[in-house]
Parts: C-alpha cells; structure tokens; sequence
C-alpha cells in the first residue's frame, strides 16, 4: 500500500483546499493519480487501510483530469481556435499520447484507446494539422529508462520515425 501514499497526500490536500477536481499535465502524473483514485474509491479495504496508516480522514470525491480535458470541456476547443492570435496553419504537428494517458482503459477513460482525437482537435483548434501515425499511443519505455536504455531508445526512435515518416515536422507531447 506505500506507493498510495504520495498521490493520496496529494488528493487529500486537493480536497483539504476545498477542489473536488485535481487537474495535471503530466502524462505520468496523470496515470498514477486517476488510477490511484480510482483504487482506493473502489477498494474499501484498501482505502481502510490508507486512510488508519495515514491517520487522515476519507479524501472524498476528487476527481483527476489531464489538462487536455480541461481545454476540452471546461474551455472549449470552438473558444480556444476563436481566441487564437497567430494560428499554426500549415504546421504539421505530431501529437503524442503514449500508454500513460491512455491505458489502462477501464481505469483512464480519457480518449478511445485505439483512435483517440483529443490531442488531435486541440492542434486542429490552433491552426496546426494534426498528423496520423501508427505509434501514437504505443509505449516509449520511459520505465525501463533507467533498467535498459537501449529498449527504450529503440521505442522512442520507432515512435518519432514513425511520425516524420507520416509528415510530421515536429512532434508534440502532453
């Protein structure tokens, strides 16, 4: 149960400020919030036990969103294109999603796991094409970074290859 403790803190916190909603643009941050939020709504047990180790009371209903989601539904992508001073048009911008902001689906719910288009209209909002490519939600291996380099430098070269091989000039990440 230790590795619930830090983003535990963190959604306490969120609601001890009186938020209900934690929002992140970390893609990695993302995926360790709503998934540890998710697990300890979920498992009474669980969130017994964190809650009497950590003599804290029940951190309620946070809810963890990607900033993306922000833009999307708070803002509005239609507002957004509509405030744009130098649009992008022309640009040919990759976006990037990986696993993290993704997968798993039952616990992420952001996008549609195989064809998400998220990233997608917010580039399309800026002026920017949004470029197609097979390996936009595949891993990087940034977990295995530190482990084995070489597996994760292969990803990341198949992942950008993969990009400009579709047209695109620059890649872009959450």
């Amino acid at each position: 149960i230790f590795s619930f403790f830090s983003p535990v803190r963190a959604l306490l916190q969120t609601r001890a400020a009186g938020e209900d909603k934690l929002v992140t643009l970390c893609a990695g941050c993302y995926n360790v919030f709503k998934r540890t939020n998710k697990a300890v709504r979920e498992d009474g047990e669980l969130r017994r036990k964190i809650n009497a180790y950590l003599e804290e009371a029940d951190m309620g209903e946070v809810d963890v969103v990607h900033y993306l989601e922000v833009l999307k539904n708070d803002v509005g992508f239609g507002s957004i294109a509509e405030k744009v001073k130098k649009r992008l048009t022309g640009r040919k911008l990759a976006p990037y999603y990986g696993c993290l902001l993704l997968k798993p689906r039952a616990e992420m719910d952001l996008d549609d796991v195989e064809n998400p288009t998220i990233f997608e209209n917010f580039l399309n909002a800026l002026g920017a094409t949004a470029v197609s490519y097979p390996y936009k939600t595949e891993c990087c291996g940034s977990y295995l970074s530190m482990a084995n380099e070489e597996i994760a430098s292969a990803a990341v070269g198949r992942i950008l290859n993969s990009a400009y091989k579709n047209g695109a000039e620059a890649f872009v990440v959450a």
